[in-house]
């Protein structure tokens, strides 16, 4: 089964290749498939402001992801282990909640490359949503938009190696949150009295931080 994934009402769409809608959810879907990311297609489908947990579950061979601008949440497992998913994940900044009710939303999607950016506007990262991510690289950043940051959030993302974080130290600090990251170097907002300046910090179970406080 071919299916194809757009950006329909600039929401989450998955259709088949007939272009009719799909019951997205649970998994429901079953049988190997390969979704197209294409923002122009003028296609009408199925369009949710909310990715379902668990509707990759059974899955297997998943190619490309797009996630429209209007997608509110994500839900936890949501892409679990979807391995063949490559490139760079773009979060659009309509996107409150990472991880919706549960956990693991990407854990396991070692095939996404690049920075992490999680866009202004997330409010709420689920436990392990990024466990395990480990072909990102480079720069991790968190705006000040989000509150809460569950354990093991980016545990195990080795290619990470700096972060901007303009939350509290509070948020970041759960439960091994960096843990088995490679991030050696923090940077926050000068203006943040929460966090403390300075090299050989263990923050969110990772040692070896060097904190610096010079984001505006």
């Amino acid at each position: 089964m071919s299916i194809k994934l757009g950006n329909v009402d600039d929401k989450f769409v998955a259709y088949n290749s007939e272009g009719n809608p799909l019951e997205i959810g649970g998994g429901g879907l079953g049988g190997a498939i390969t979704l197209v990311a294409d923002a122009s297609d003028a296609l009408k489908g199925y369009a949710l402001t909310t990715i379902p947990a668990l509707w990759t579950s059974g899955m297997s061979g998943i190619k490309a992801l797009h996630i429209g601008q209007g997608v509110t949440s994500i839900g936890g497992q949501a892409f679990l282990s979807r391995s063949t998913l490559t490139g760079q994940l773009i979060i659009p900044n309509s996107v409150t909640t990472i991880g919706n009710g549960s956990s693991s939303a990407f854990n396991g999607c070692s095939g996404f490359t690049g920075a992490l950016n999680i866009p202004h506007g997330v409010l709420t990262i689920g436990v392990a949503s990024f466990n395990q991510c480990t072909g990102l690289s480079g720069l991790l950043t968190i705006p000040a938009s989000v509150t809460s940051i569950g354990s093991s959030a980016f545990s195990g993302c080795a290619g990470l190696t700096s972060a901007h974080i303009r939350t509290p130290l509070a948020v970041i600090t759960e439960n091994n949150a960096l843990g088995s990251t490679g991030i050696t170097t923090v940077r926050v907002l000068a203006s943040d009295v929460t966090w403390t300046v300075g090299s050989g910090q263990t923050i969110a179970g990772k040692s070896g931080i060097t904190v610096i406080k010079d984001l505006y």
